[in-house]
């Protein structure tokens, strides 16, 4: 499995699976030669094309999120790749809150663990946003409001 993400992140990635990570600073994931039988992209900054060259023959692209330009393409180039070039292009669109229950059991099983960036007090998140506005942020950002309150 790969994972594409900063110099800063590489570690990070390794730790939740990822046998090789690329730094996309340095090198550009869709001409690097290899190809991917399914790409998940959070960012979506290239056009489908790019993308669908570099998936195998019945490979998936899916967009989880991105600039509205290329998520535009994506819509209007997806059905033209997947007939001429046997690669699908997908925009995942969720409903809020669905299936939360699942995810709860999950979380209770020890099947999904969340990743957390380290948790801010009320004044700090200014510096986590900045954090998630440049992508340096590691997981989930969370705000503590104030301090649990004793149970008795």
């Amino acid at each position: 499995m790969t994972g594409v993400d900063s110099v800063e992140k590489q570690d990070f990635l390794r730790s939740i699976g990822f046998d090789q990570v690329i730094d996309y600073t340095q090198e550009d994931f869709t001409t690097a030669g290899q190809s991917y039988d399914v790409i998940l992209d959070a960012k979506t900054n290239r056009s489908p094309f790019a993308y669908a060259r570099v998936l195998k023959p019945d490979g998936t692209y899916v967009s989880v999120g991105g600039a509205m330009p290329r998520l535009l393409q994506c819509l209007v180039c997806g059905p033209w790749i997947a007939r001429s070039r046997r690669r699908q292009i997908r925009i995942l669109a969720l409903k809020p809150n669905t299936g939360l229950g699942d995810m709860t059991e999950l979380a209770e099983a020890g099947h999904l663990v969340p990743s957390i960036d380290p948790i801010y007090t009320l004044d700090a998140v200014p510096h986590a946003i900045n954090r998630f506005k440049d992508a340096r942020h590691l997981g989930k950002i969370v705000a503590r409001i104030g301090e649990p309150r004793p149970t008795h």
